[in-house]
């Protein structure tokens, strides 16, 4: 860890993690000329598993995980920053500790809800995939209520139609539907780029959290100006575009000393 290191915004939605956790306004986004002071920075690795290739031992399933904390903030900590495969472990985590996650940033997280998707190119472009979150948004436990001792009490349906065009057709809970009320205790941002293989489907995700009683923000970039954007929005060169876009959120949902 290196106290007093400096951090140019050049570098993409890393940059935009430490803009949000700092409370700085959204302006900083886009002065690459005022860089972030570092209090300390490190990193750690979740889970591993070895696997054996040619008398060989790899390690597989593990992930890298950077943490980077501003030397001024104004915002409280923690508030939780994913993407993609890493919104898995953003559900369970501030479900099991909802008084200490201020807000959650989802940048296209994992998804969609109970039933995986396959992407198979023209003409029809994806098709449905067997079913993988059995607990609809995650395949570890939630605090649902009324609650559930295994992912069996849950029932799950297939929505009539999709929401439009190119859309994945959405699954959710039957009614009546159970409530995650420990995720309803935090500002949450749903944020969707325009050329991302999770266009068609992360509007499942915010639809099964609204049924479920929580009330998340969706973005989408293209809906606001922003275009061409892929899943790895973060290293494209727009990046500061969508870094200002999630701290003009944010400052929104936590204001300043809240």
């Amino acid at each position: 860890m290196n106290a007093g290191k400096t951090f140019g915004l050049s570098g993409a939605i890393a940059g935009a993690a430490l803009l949000m956790l700092s409370g700085a306004p959204a302006s900083r986004a886009a002065d690459e000329n005022s860089p972030l002071m570092l209090a300390r920075e490190g990193y750690f690795y979740v889970n591993a598993k070895p696997a054996n290739v040619g008398g060989k031992t790899y390690v597989t399933d593990q992930m890298y995980v950077e943490e980077r904390v501003p030397a001024k903030r104004t915002h409280p900590f923690p508030i939780v920053m994913v993407h993609s495969q890493a919104g898995a472990f953003a559900w369970p985590v501030a479900d099991a500790r909802p008084d200490l996650i201020k807000a959650i940033l989802a940048v296209e997280p994992n998804g969609p809800p109970v039933h995986g998707v396959e992407f198979i190119g023209a003409p029809d472009w994806f098709k449905e995939g067997p079913a993988s979150l059995a607990y609809g948004i995650t395949s570890v436990p939630l605090s649902y209520m009324p609650a559930v001792k295994s992912a069996t009490e849950l029932a799950f349906v297939k929505e009539d139609k999709a929401d439009g065009a190119g859309l994945v057709t959405c699954w959710k809970q039957k009614e009546p539907a159970r409530q995650l009320p420990n995720l309803q205790k935090m500002p949450i941002l749903v944020l969707t780029s325009e050329a991302s293989y999770h266009s068609p489907y992360d509007h499942c995700t915010v639809k099964y959290l609204q049924q479920a009683g929580v009330k998340p923000t969706a973005i989408r970039l293209a809906e606001i100006g922003i275009h061409g954007n892929s899943h790895v929005m973060m290293l494209e060169k727009n990046n500061k575009d969508v870094a200002a876009v999630i701290a003009k959120w944010l400052d929104k949902a936590l204001p300043e000393g809240k």
